[in-house]
């Protein structure tokens, strides 16, 4: 993904944690997926953080479960993990969310 965020924290493959935490993981894909605000709206964002980033979630987060529960995709219940970023890598104010998306879930 060029021009993303390059901090994705990994835990060593050889790790007792990475091996704890592998065994919780659903035995499907996972998926990276970033949700971005246009640059008008991260300049308001900026006046209004907890308003917009709050609202950046929301939209998001409805956006995924929503895609999933529908039966032409998946039609399961998902889990998410969401990271809000504030900057970007240029170090200038660009409000985004990171999310990791299971390729799986519970049937509905």
């Amino acid at each position: 993904m060029a021009g993303s965020c390059n901090t994705v924290a990994r835990w060593p493959s050889h790790s007792p944690v990475s091996s704890k935490r592998e065994a919780e993981l659903l035995p499907v894909p996972y998926f990276h997926a970033v949700f971005t605000l246009p640059a008008r709206i991260a300049d308001i964002a900026y006046q209004n953080k907890t308003v917009i980033y709050d609202l950046l979630f929301k939209a998001s987060s409805e956006t995924v479960l929503t895609i999933a529960a529908d039966p032409k995709h998946m039609g399961a219940t998902i889990g998410i993990t969401a990271v809000l970023h504030t900057w970007g890598s240029a170090m200038t104010h660009h409000p985004h969310v990171h999310m990791i998306v299971p390729g799986g879930g519970i049937s509905h």
